[in-house]
């Protein structure tokens, strides 16, 4: 039999956590799941939690300590029901007057296995009870904020990286499991230009080009759970600009002392992987020379080039 007692007397007045459950069994024992229902939609509710105990003895108040990691959150204007192996375990008082005016009663045996967490119910055609006042109730702690459990990390990162290149996921998680397995944490991460984050994925990809950047860049986050405790983390990306690779040198050249006219001598195969370049000569010796090492349209790397012609018995 499943009770749900779909009033303000049995609701929840704020966030929390469950951490003791108590009721009065009048008559009857056997199992008994402490349960919290949470509405969704007119008579429809979604099933929050539970908490088994199995009681031996009536006429007794009995009390359950929810073992660590058993705990449920709660939040405001959720309901406190129960599920009883046989009819009316728990005891009631009837009347007029403060007592509760919308008890709902539907006979679910002979599985109460069927209740897990996340299972939505319609209590449109359960028995409704007026003015019964049940001995039952919950005590909650406060609850406890989430956590990031990949956060506060440095890791590398290349400016050649493309636009849409996954970079990270985020994960968070709380110290009680039904705030990640009914609720959902959210995450969300500060306006950026050069990244982006997928709410529902929570991957932070590239939004736009990286070669700008230099340095330790810095991506801030934020989880909330439904009882709006937070935490925050960031995610520090040290990108590296690489230098320039010259990838054919050292190399020696002849030139005929009798050029007259610019002639193309050796061409430096230069690459960089994330910026453009420029070509020059530190310097030579002796110094001046009649040499040159600039881009030049059609090669893939530098020109390095005779200009001018070179006088007898001289060396460069």
């Amino acid at each position: 039999y499943a009770f749900l007692a779909a009033d303000s007397v049995y609701q929840f007045p704020c966030c929390g956590i469950v951490k003791q459950w108590q009721a009065y069994i009048k008559q009857n024992t056997g199992a008994m799941l402490f349960e919290v229902w949470r509405s969704t939609t007119g008579t429809a509710y979604k099933l929050a939690g539970s908490n088994e105990y199995v009681a031996l003895t009536s006429d007794l108040l009995i009390t359950l300590n929810v073992a660590s990691g058993a705990e449920m959150t709660v939040y405001p204007g959720d309901y406190i029901g129960w599920y009883t192996e046989n009819n009316e375990m728990v005891a009631y008082t009837a009347g007029t007057g403060p007592e509760a005016d919308n008890i709902r009663n539907t006979d679910l045996r002979p599985s109460p296995t069927a209740f897990t967490p996340g299972m939505n119910l319609d209590w449109s055609s359960a028995a409704a009870y007026q003015n019964r006042n049940y001995g039952i109730r919950a005590t909650i702690d406060a609850n406890s904020p989430p956590f990031f459990t990949n956060l506060n990390f440095l890791m590398l990162a290349q400016p050649t990286w493309p636009v849409g290149n996954l970079v990270y996921t985020v994960s968070a998680s709380d110290p009680y499991p039904s705030d990640t397995t009914i609720t959902q944490l959210k995450i969300a991460m500060n306006t950026d230009s050069y990244f982006s984050f997928d709410t529902t994925t929570n991957e932070v990809r590239v939004a736009a080009s990286l070669t700008p950047l230099s340095g330790n860049y810095l991506l801030r986050f934020k989880v909330v759970d439904l009882c709006e405790y937070t935490a925050s983390g960031t995610l520090t990306l040290s990108i590296y600009n690489e230098p320039p690779t010259i990838h054919n040198l050292e190399a020696t050249v002849e030139v005929l002392e009798h050029q007259m006219t610019e002639l193309l001598l050796y061409t430096l195969s230069v690459t960089d992987p994330s910026d453009p370049f420029t070509c020059g000569i530190s310097s030579t010796s002796p110094s001046p020379a009649p040499f040159s090492v600039r881009l030049k349209p059609g090669l893939t790397g530098c020109a390095f080039t005779y200009c001018s012609c070179i006088p007898f018995d001289s060396k460069r």
